[in-house]
């Protein structure tokens, strides 16, 4: 998984559904998106999470037969379920996530389940929601308040490590045979340049690991992948299960194409309906009566459902079918078309060519013998001086799908493409390059001129096109001068020389440019490559992660250690004093032996003679890991930890952690004994030996059983004081089973009265829990005699007191005026916390604002010489005086007006919502937005928030086009890409700045009229 704009910084999902409430995944056909959700939600409901797994295809199946939204996610997550005592009602108001698979193929019902979706999001704050859609089609602007992520394509040592695992569980018992197997599939994978690429892809890689199993080649393109999975479905028995369907092989073949066109064009025929239509056109075409056709498509239908091709879904009193997986459905409408007289063909093509629904259904029939005409076609759709059109980027995903692309075809469409080439607008050049990277990687001979005459051409973005097709094609399209002149002057995003003031789609080319280009420079001129590294390689050089470190790979095969070492990007170090990358690697090892040896003190005696099976993933030491939560310790505890030693505290905390987590002590003892001889293999790569170990896993821990076993808690206390996170927490966690013994209650008052650092935020949290109705007094008497520089939680723990007597008010206050005077951040947004919790506000309303003025104008504003932004309490002080309309709209001006983007964000939406309440307040702010003394982001923020507002106001908006200021002309261009404001005259608008001299005004309008015209 990736973030939209970092693609090649990769998240797991659990991470990401966990940190985040509502989330959009975006993945291709066969990616997994799917088999996502169902890991997913697997982990979710294991971790104890009520989860609602639903098919937004189904929902709006159902919502189409006239259930309402909620009743058609209940029926949609409950399918298949016999319990009936399940209130089903109830799930909607108690489940924790709501996980929504394919808005795509909600087809025309999209916008619907869009504005459902959003809607129940909304009345349900506590709900996290994942929701997966394939891209094309799909508009970020109708979920702009979401995080939006990308699932990768497979990696080569992912789909190695998959294969093996698939292979080894085919044959567990011959461990050979599979290691056999998966030498003989990766070799007839590397046969077929295009087999290489579809692994990449799950769906495909699990249809060419059925087929190899089965003894059929792989060679092929993606068309024929398919014809050969089904044509395997069609002949398969099973010695499990009798097949009863009884129809002809080439009639079930007919049978389920007509389907998967029917379906397409209307997915929620029912199941009379599909009869029908189908079983007309069968009589017609063998000439037999309307019943005895319909007889045999009810025979064909029973037939693929028997195979799992298809599946019934009742909704109320009607049956439908559906696929189990829409490209199946896809594919077999392009067979279905593949048949089709050119007359009728041309006709859907000219109705269906530019509905996203249809892509993937065009682009197979690429691999076709229809490719000429459907090619033609769609050339003749393309207006080749509308830089709008995407037919030719169409067009060349037809041809990506060829097995051979005719010469005199691909002519016809190069004038086409030199245009886009070499537009002044980079988007343009960017998507016909995507389009074409496919194609000069399976037919070099038709690109590589192309992009040798375009590499003297003045557009910096259409060099870089030019030299990255090359590149691809082969050395001999490449212009090594041409090369040279742009080689890592521009970074992933910009694309334009020093235009910095905008961004637009991340430019996934660039990447193979960098890589490709070290590539051929390491090979024709690598003096040059190592000039360029010294040169340009700065931090200035924005990469992702992924080129990155390609990159790195490329340089140390030219490059000393030392000279490595100059280079910006790996000249870093841990902040840590005297721990630099060389001995980062030696002290982590010596950290991980000090922990092990510590596994092995708390272990109790154990039998050597006693049978251990090995576990290769480290099983029980992974529990007490996760248990422990050694993965999240803080570097900066390394070498503190180090220094403290196997402690008698240390040994009693993982005691308790084994208890707890309930692990055979005997394969803890196996586990701990093995990881410590790899880590004394100092040849070894120590972070490959710990991606063995899950850091984190599910571990269920059982805190009953502290109690019935001896466990010091004199030790666990003074584990409270220990300079390790994961030590110090865990030790607090055990002794909260023992918080009601007068001596743990007496030892926490003891710690609390002179510890700092960890004890100190841990007592804070659960001080309420230990002492009642005395932990005011408690924290109070420790920060009145001794306020140090980590108290900030005990502050913020006096508005948790449940009882305040009046004396502890007094008392409070004045501590509390110390907490908000303080220059730190941490004192300051603990002391607001409190004062709003304790209902303080009046008492301390000058205090506050006194504050708030001083972090606004004299507290940490810009960045600091290392590029990070220093903390600043302005924004806490704010948001909690305008909650209590403590501020006025000059106090709210001041603050959108401030250096500080954190304070901006709460004044901004504090000024929106004040433009709700008055048009004239409005429209004096559209009016200092056009003269620069208000912010531009209080558009954004307005088109984000208040949409409908928006639209009826659409008419001030479309005045202010006229402004002579660029940045507020750009930014609402991109405002009106917004489905919302989808019209005629908005349209004309934005299609009359694509003749603006200003490139950010055409690269922008041209996104707003695409998002505009997605169907």
């Amino acid at each position: 998984m990736a973030r939209g704009r970092y693609p090649s910084d990769a998240f797991d999902i659990e991470k990401i559904a966990h940190h985040n409430r509502l989330l959009v995944v975006i993945g291709g056909p066969g990616a997994g998106k799917s088999t996502l959700l169902r890991r997913l939600a697997y982990g979710l409901l294991q971790d104890g999470h009520l989860v609602l797994r639903i098919s937004l295809r189904t929902v709006a199946l159902r919502m189409r037969k006239g259930d309402s939204f909620d009743e058609s996610i209940v029926a949609t997550a409950l399918d298949g379920f016999a319990e009936k005592d399940i209130q089903p009602f109830s799930l909607l108001s108690s489940c924790d996530y709501l996980l929504a698979d394919g808005l795509d193929e909600a087809g025309e019902d999209r916008l619907t389940i869009i504005e459902s979706l959003q809607k129940w999001t909304s009345s349900r704050p506590a709900l996290k929601v994942v929701l997966t859609t394939r891209p094309i089609g799909y508009n970020p602007s109708w979920f702009a308040d979401w995080r939006h992520y990308e699932i990768l394509p497979l990696k080569q040592e992912n789909v190695n490590e998959f294969v093996s695992t698939i292979f080894g569980l085919l044959y567990p018992d011959d461990a050979n045979l599979a290691k056999e197997k998966y030498y003989a599939f990766r070799t007839e994978i590397e046969k077929s340049k295009i087999a290489s690429i579809a692994v990449r892809n799950p769906q495909l890689l699990g249809f060419l690991l059925s087929l190899f199993d089965h003894g059929q080649d792989l060679d092929g393109n993606r068309y024929q992948l398919f014809e050969k999975i089904i044509d395997d479905m069609r002949e398969q028995t099973r010695l499990d299960k009798e097949f009863t369907a009884k129809v002809e092989k080439s009639l079930a073949k007919h049978v389920i194409e007509h389907l998967g066109s029917l379906l397409t064009h209307a997915p929620t025929l029912s199941e009379n309906e599909i009869e029908q239509v189908i079983g007309a056109a069968l009589s017609r075409q063998l000439d037999v009566p309307l019943l005895k056709s319909k007889n045999k498509v009810v025979e064909a239908l029973k037939f693929w459902e028997e195979r799992g091709l298809i599946e019934r879904l009742t909704i109320g009193s009607v049956t439908i079918f559906i696929f189990i997986h829409t490209a199946f459905q896809e594919f077999l409408a392009a067979k279905y078309l593949e048949h089709l007289p050119d007359k009728e063909l041309n006709e859907w093509l000219l109705e269906s060519y530019s509905v996203p629904i249809y892509r993937e259904t065009i682009l197979l029939l690429g691999a076709t013998k229809r490719l000429s005409l459907v090619a033609k076609t769609l050339l003749r759709m393309e207006d080749i001086n509308d830089p709008v059109s995407t037919t030719i980027t169409l067009i060349m995903g037809l041809f990506a799908e060829a097995e051979s692309i005719p010469t005199n075809l691909f002519d016809d469409t190069v004038n086409h493409l030199l245009v886009r080439l070499t537009s002044d607008i980079p988007t343009i050049v960017d998507e016909t390059v995507s389009a074409l990277i496919p194609i000069a990687e399976i037919a070099p001979e038709l690109i590589g001129p192309i992009a040798l005459s375009l590499s003297n051409q003045s557009n910096v973005w259409t060099i870089e096109a030019a030299c990255t097709l090359g590149l691809i094609a082969g050395d001999q399209f490449v212009n090594q001068e041409t090369l040279l002149s742009i080689y890592l002057i521009n970074d992933e995003f910009s694309g334009v020389p020093n235009a910095t003031s905008f961004m637009y789609k991340r430019r996934d080319h660039i990447q193979k440019l960098i890589i490709e280009g070290g590539n051929y420079l390491f090979k024709h001129n690598p003096s040059k490559l190592k000039e360029l590294a010294f040169a340009r390689y700065d931090e200035n050089f924005h990469v992702s992660i992924e080129t990155l470190f390609g990159f790195e790979a490329l340089l140390k095969k030219i490059l000393s250690a030392d000279e490595m070492s100059k280079l910006t990007k790996w000249n870093w170090n841990l902040n840590l004093p005297g721990l630099d990358k060389e001995n980062f690697d030696k002290i982590y090892r010596e950290k991980w032996q000090l922990v092990l040896n510590g596994i092995l003190a708390a272990l109790p005696a154990y039998d050597e003679h006693e049978k251990i099976k090995p576990d290769k993933y480290f099983r029980a030491l992974s529990c007490i890991c996760s248990i422990l939560d050694i993965g999240e310790t803080p570097a900066t505890d390394f070498p503190l930890l180090l220094k403290a030693g196997i402690s008698d505290e240390l040994v009693e905390v993982i005691r308790g952690a084994i208890l707890v987590s309930q692990v055979a002590p005997p394969q803890l003892r196996a586990d701990t004994e093995k990881l410590l001889f790899l880590i004394s293999d100092k040849s070894v790569d120590f972070f490959e030996i710990l991606s063995a170990i899950e850091l984190k896993m599910d571990v269920e821990a059982s805190w009953s059983l502290v109690k019935g076993h001896t466990l010091d808690r004199q030790r666990l206390l003074q584990a409270m004081r220990h300079p390790a996170w994961f030590v110090c927490r865990f030790a607090a966690m055990l002794l909260f089973e023992y918080k009601d013994e007068p001596d743990v209650k007496l030892g926490m008052v003891d710690i609390l009265s002179s510890a700092s650092g960890y004890s100190v935020h841990i007592i804070a949290q659960i001080a309420q829990e230990i002492w009642g109705n005395q932990a005011g007094n408690i924290i109070l008497e420790r920060l009145e005699a001794n306020n140090t520089d980590d108290c900030a939680p005990l502050v913020e723990a006096l508005g948790r007191v449940s009882e305040i007597p009046e004396f502890f008010i007094d008392r409070a206050v004045v501590v509390l005026r110390s907490a908000m005077a303080s220059k730190e951040v941490d004192f300051v947004k603990a002391a607001v916390s409190a004062i709003e919790k304790l209902n303080l506000l009046d008492v301390f309303e000058t205090d506050m604002r006194d504050r708030y003025e001083w972090w606004l104008l004299k507290g940490p504003q810009d960045p600091e010489i290392s590029g990070v932004i220093p903390e600043n309490a302005a924004k806490y002080i704010f948001e909690c005086l305008n909650l209590h309309h403590y501020l006025d709209v000059s106090d709210i001006k001041e603050a959108v007006n401030s250096k500080r983007r954190d304070v901006q964000e709460p004044a901004i939406r504090a000024l929106c919502v004040l433009c709700m309440e008055s048009e004239e307040f409005f429209k004096s702010v559209l009016h200092e937005i056009e003269n620069g003394t208000l912010s531009i982001r209080v558009i954004d923020e307005l088109e984000k928030s208040h949409v409908l507002f928006c639209v009826l106001h659409i008419d001030d908006f479309l005045q202010l086009l006229e402004t002579k200021n660029l940045k507020v002309k750009t930014k609402l261009v991109q405002m009106l890409g917004n489905n919302a404001f989808k019209g005629e005259l908005v349209e004309r608008e934005l299609r009359t700045l694509l003749e603006s001299t200003e490139i950010e005004l055409r690269v922008n309008a041209l996104r707003s009229i695409r998002k505009l015209s997605a169907r």
